[in-house]
């Protein structure tokens, strides 16, 4: 039995009439388990009570036919006896507690994303490329990207194949009709607004896509030091926040309602799809940014739905266009930034194209492949981050 006091259960409650169990720990937390629940966990893999050998696999019990009747406490091993049908199951004592599901605790187990606007991003350190040959260094800079959304690079190679090498470590490049990497220059012949040197507006990129692109990377090849072309870098969870409180009824239609949003330029005609602007898990938090003013056609929606949400999305543009909020700086050759991009919307001012070449690559991973990825590196360090909820991303 663990000597940690969170591990160890002083008390056990059978509540029979709310068919839950009550937990009372060593460090005086309690814990409220239903029965369906602990039924459920009997024949979850991940569950180190479960015999291996048990292959069974079916939907959920009824939560009205189950009733415990015997348990025993053994060495930190809850065993239960269920009525009706006789079936038995075991409980690890640390597996429960860390997945006691009380508000505290889940609230406990979700990352909180640390937001910035542009002072606050630009004082954080930039990582030497140097520095990723090491274990320690990558999950420096995969700590800042799950908790920021964004990290700069300095010193990359300015060379065709390092973004690649890059992007290698957060997982296989995800491949669209643009290809795998694809080049930002104003003399490519490939007609969509990155490759023209007008003001681009904050956005996240290929909304039009039921999963819009993870973790993206931007890596700067070549840049002149004159005529404009600055990057900005804006985080959506930071102007979301403001919105729920210069205008709440703006923010709650946006987290609510879906829009559609359709690709207009290179060979995009055929797709499309809708999410919310605003996404949010089931305890209301931030979790997902979709927006871009160029892939947003005329909404359809309800009549009644039409003028509000045209409101919604005017206010939530003042947000990000609010003056304090991004990041601004210009990219020299080796420089890379890499960030959420279903969270970080990205922009630049105006150019001259004449002044000099701005040759940039781009390319994106799943967050899906970050996200485990990280989960394995704190896993090998036996970090509690390893359990962490992270933000699911703009996926409705």
């Amino acid at each position: 039995m663990s000597g940690d006091a969170r591990f160890r259960i002083e008390a056990l409650t059978d509540d029979a009439e709310a068919r839950r169990l009550r937990i009372r720990w060593g460090d005086g937390h309690e814990s409220r388990f239903h029965y369906v629940w602990l039924r459920h966990a009997c024949f979850y893999p991940a569950n180190p009570g479960l015999d291996p050998r048990n292959e069974t696999l079916r939907p959920p019990d009824d939560p009205d036919r189950l009733a415990l009747e015997t348990m025993t406490l053994d060495d930190g091993v809850l065993a239960i006896r269920w009525a009706p049908d006789g079936e038995s199951t075991r409980h690890e004592a640390r597996w429960l507690r860390e997945h006691c599901y009380c508000e505290d605790a889940r609230r406990a187990r979700k990352h909180r994303p640390s937001l910035w606007d542009g002072a606050t991003a630009m004082a954080l350190p930039w990582f030497a490329y140097d520095e990723l040959s090491d274990d320690e260094g990558v999950y420096r800079l995969f700590l800042r990207i799950r908790d920021h959304g964004l990290a700069r690079l300095r010193g990359v190679p300015a060379t065709r194949d390092a973004i690649e090498h890059l992007a290698g470590l957060f997982g296989p490049i995800h491949e669209t009709n643009y290809g795998r990497i694809f080049d930002v220059r104003t003399d490519s012949d490939i007609a969509v607004a990155a490759n023209k040197a007008s003001f681009l507006g904050p956005h996240t990129d290929e909304n039009y896509r039921h999963a819009p692109p993870g973790i993206s990377l931007f890596h700067c090849l070549e840049a002149s030091a004159n005529g404009g072309g600055e990057s900005l870098l804006v985080d959506g969870f930071l102007a979301a926040e403001r919105l729920s409180v210069s205008d709440p009824e703006a923010f709650e239609l946006l987290g609510r309602v879906p829009i559609r949003f359709v690709g207009d330029s290179h060979q995009n005609d055929h797709l499309w799809a809708e999410g919310r602007v605003i996404c949010r898990d089931g305890d209301g938090d931030v979790v997902g940014i979709r927006y871009t003013d160029r892939t947003l056609p005329p909404l359809d929606l309800p009549e009644d739905l039409i003028e509000p949400m045209y409101r919604a999305l005017r206010a939530f543009a003042q947000e990000l266009y609010s003056p304090n909020l991004p990041l601004r700086y210009l990219m020299r050759p080796g420089d890379l930034h890499v960030f959420d991009n279903q969270r970080v919307l990205h922009a630049r001012t105006a150019f001259d194209p004449t002044a000099g070449t701005r040759h940039l690559q781009q390319c994106a991973v799943d967050r899906d492949e970050f996200h485990y990825r990280l989960r394995l590196m704190a896993i090998r360090r036996g970090l509690d981050d390893a359990r962490l909820v992270m933000a699911g991303g703009a996926l409705a």
